[in-house]
């Protein structure tokens, strides 16, 4: 039996089914079935609740680091009603034309924010519930092909079974529900290995919003809600911290502790928002200020829904009213007590530090919903209150610049030669030219050059095939279908393509094994793609997208005539080509002449060097 999701079991997990629950019957009725539990989001206590519910005895347990080494991680504050503008001006700015995922937390909100976009100019179609099958199936089809949708605007119910390899970026628009959640909905950005970014506009009324959907749930029993209230908790904290890595963040919420700390530093390009910054915050313990809000609190504020225990002098106080109290503001409800008493502090800071004692449980956040269906928060003292109190607990604290200042802060960029401009101009015409081939065959378009060949196509800028067969993902087969259009566009740039010698210092992939031959030898291996003509009665491979001359000009020189929608060249195919020996007398009506030819050598492979972690097994059993 294969069990997908399993964190699904598991009652402490993001995505808790009940219905996953009775699975564990199957190891009853069938005691010597091998079985195996999949899943991608579980922590540690997850992972044995998980063993626990399917009466998984000693399993052999297969395990591989968390860590998305292409991913760039980064929270931006967010203005709550103008997010789509927000995600507007990110996406002109980094990717104006590559494809993205923007999550929105409920129907309405994706609706919205498509039409937003579209208004833009960005193409974009919302997904969610709320369409018809066919709809959404409509919808999916036309953003995995690029086919006049640019960007989906999605609620979490978005994803399951999407491969897209090319999604350049994710952005949440508003707060994920749990850390699972925001990962699993993350790490469906550059699955093809480029670098991609992971961006989550955050404020804090999102999570009034989303305790509010949690309270609401007719579903859930008790314990069921604290889980997801725990979880939302965990994913405030991930965002209220300035100063740790994101990545080590997300690592260590996994059970991933002995990760790299340096990992950013070491890989600038992949380098989360908090250590990009300068580290200029400094912890500082503010024990002392958290007692006197605590005995405040306790004197003040009233237990929402609490049948007895209420004073005289207790009010109904929410987050906003006791930071106008703490900070010592004229239109503070109350003028006594703590008033004032953090006037050292800045709006943005006191503000935070309040966050911080909702998220530590020394305060609780108590929703209320009038008769109106407005939801009004009020605090009161948390479980852990009286550890505060007692000296039982610490509290640090990291003092940052507001919101306002962090969008002030201007990005840094970065002079880019007259070459680069054409490197990347040359991109987004292949990227394009791949989308009406793939139209035109009925493929997806990075099934024709995927994105990291594309790159390395467009680096070169060179329309020579010999040039074009040593890029890794270049075949005689992928040239024999697409080459004609594909050296045509790089033809515009062929002034643009580097010298021999820097590409042969910027390191060849492929070995030239026939250095030190003489000339003769080399032409004995040339390919039957450049040489052999097509035998007597052979049809003529038609030109099945782009309409072409049957006689055209050829790109080796002047005299060289195109065969099909391939290419053609008189320069003498090296042995380094692909397919070389497998190739000769391909298309040629006789063999005779074949027997004495010395065989081509394929050189050996180099690897990539960005390369997916492969699946370790850890041999070991867990209790």
């Amino acid at each position: 039996f294969v069990i997908d999701e399993a964190h699904c079991v598991s009652q402490w997990g993001h995505d808790f089914r009940p219905d996953y629950k009775k699975l564990h019957e199957l190891r009853q009725k069938f005691p010597k079935v091998p079985m195996m539990a999949l899943t991608a989001t579980a922590t540690p206590r997850v992972q044995k609740d998980i063993l626990s519910q399917l009466n998984m005895t000693r399993p052999l347990v297969f395990t591989m680091s968390f860590n998305r080494v292409n991913l760039k991680y980064a929270v931006l504050p967010k203005k709550p009603k103008k997010v789509d503008e927000d995600c507007i001006d990110w996406i002109k700015k980094h990717y104006p034309r590559d494809s993205g995922i923007v999550y929105c937390l409920s129907r309405n909100d994706c609706d919205a924010m498509a039409e937003s976009l579209q208004r833009a100019g960005i193409l974009a179609l919302s997904y969610h519930a709320g369409l018809r099958d066919g709809e959404r199936e409509h919808v999916q089809s036309k953003w995995i092909n690029q086919d006049g949708c640019q960007v989906i605007c999605a609620t979490i119910a978005f994803g399951m079974g999407i491969d897209k390899p090319d999604v350049r970026y994710v952005i949440h628009a508003s707060l994920p529900k749990s850390v699972e959640g925001y990962y699993q909905e993350s790490g469906r950005a550059g699955r093809d290995g480029e670098v991609s970014h992971c961006i989550l506009f955050y404020s804090y009324t999102d999570v009034h919003r989303i305790k509010r959907i949690i309270s609401m749930d007719k579903e859930g029993d008790r314990h069921t809600k604290t889980t997801h209230y725990n979880n939302l908790h965990s994913m405030v904290h991930f965002c209220e911290d300035v100063m740790e890595c994101r990545r080590i963040q997300l690592l260590a919420y996994f059970g991933e502790l002995n990760f790299n700390r340096n990992f950013c530093k070491e890989h600038p390009d992949v380098s989360c928002d908090n250590c990009a910054k300068p580290s200029q915050y400094k912890m500082r313990d503010v024990t002392e200020d958290v007692k006197k809000i605590v005995r405040f609190v306790q004197e003040n504020c009233e237990k929402v829904g609490a049948r007895f225990g209420k004073t005289a002098q207790q009010n109904r106080l929410t987050l906003n009213m006791l930071v106008d109290i703490f900070i010592g503001s004229k239109s503070a409800k109350v003028q006594t007590g703590m008033f004032g008493m953090g006037a050292a502090y800045s709006r943005h800071n006191a503000d935070r530090l309040f966050k911080k004692l909702v998220i530590d449980h020394v305060l609780a956040e108590d929703l209320y919903v009038t008769n109106h269906g407005q939801t009004v928060v009020y605090i009161s003292a948390g479980p852990k209150a009286m550890n505060i109190l007692s000296g039982h607990m610490q509290v640090e604290f990291c003092e940052t610049e507001s919101a306002s200042s962090i969008r002030k802060h201007k990005a840094v960029t970065k002079s880019v030669s007259k070459r680069e401009q054409m490197v990347q101009e040359c991109l987004m015409e292949l990227i394009d030219l791949c989308k009406q081939l793939g139209k035109a065959f009925g493929l997806h378009y990075y099934n024709i050059f995927s994105t990291a060949t594309m790159k390395k196509i467009a680096e070169r800028l060179s329309s020579d095939p010999e040039v074009l067969l040593q890029i890794d993902g270049v075949t005689e087969d992928k040239l024999e279908k697409y080459g004609a259009e594909v050296i045509q566009v790089l033809q515009k740039y062929s002034e643009w393509q580097l010298p021999e010698e820097q590409v042969a210092s910027s390191g060849n992939e492929w070995i030239d094994t026939s250095q030190g031959r003489s000339h003769d030898d080399r032409d004995d291996l040339e390919s039957s793609y450049f040489c052999n003509p097509p035998a007597r009665g052979q049809k003529r491979k038609k030109a099945p997208f782009f309409k072409y001359s049957k006689k055209r000009k050829g790109y080796g020189s002047s005299g060289s005539s195109a065969r099909g929608r391939g290419y053609s060249s008189n320069k003498p195919w090296s042995s380094n080509s692909r397919g070389g020996a497998q190739s000769a007398g391909r298309g040629s009506g006789s063999s005779v002449g074949n027997a004495g030819r010395r065989p081509g050598f394929m050189s050996v492979p180099t690897p990539q060097s960005v390369q997916r972690p492969f699946l370790k097994p850890s041999f070991s059993h867990m209790s």
